[in-house]
């Protein structure tokens, strides 16, 4: 379960859009100024779909295909993210090595 649900994700992201900083969005809602920033990226991207739950559980051959795109096009992993509605860059982030040393696509 998502420690903020969606409702808390827009409200978030409507307190910045209105005008405030990620910072003081932080402090008025008590939520990381990071994970506000990230919503905020995924929502521009791709409107209220980039924030909301989605199956979390992605196949092997998923996990290579985005890895392969990211190098073929020099993506960073939050571009990669972004671009397949993958909620944070840091679970591209952990496929990345695995791939890299060769692991395959059973264990990433």
């Amino acid at each position: 379960m998502s420690k903020y649900s969606e409702q808390d994700k827009l409200r978030a992201i409507n307190y910045y859009l209105a005008g405030h900083s990620f910072r003081e969005t932080e402090r008025a809602l008590g939520i990381s100024w990071s994970s506000i920033k990230e919503w905020v990226r995924m929502y521009r991207k791709n409107g209220v779909e980039g924030i909301t739950k989605k199956n979390r559980n992605y196949t092997g051959d998923f996990k290579v295909h985005v890895v392969e795109y990211m190098h073929t096009y020099q993506l960073s992993s939050l571009e990669a993210a972004s671009l397949f509605l993958i909620p944070s860059h840091r679970v591209v982030d952990k496929w990345e090595p695995c791939l890299l040393r060769g692991r395959g696509t059973g264990t990433l």
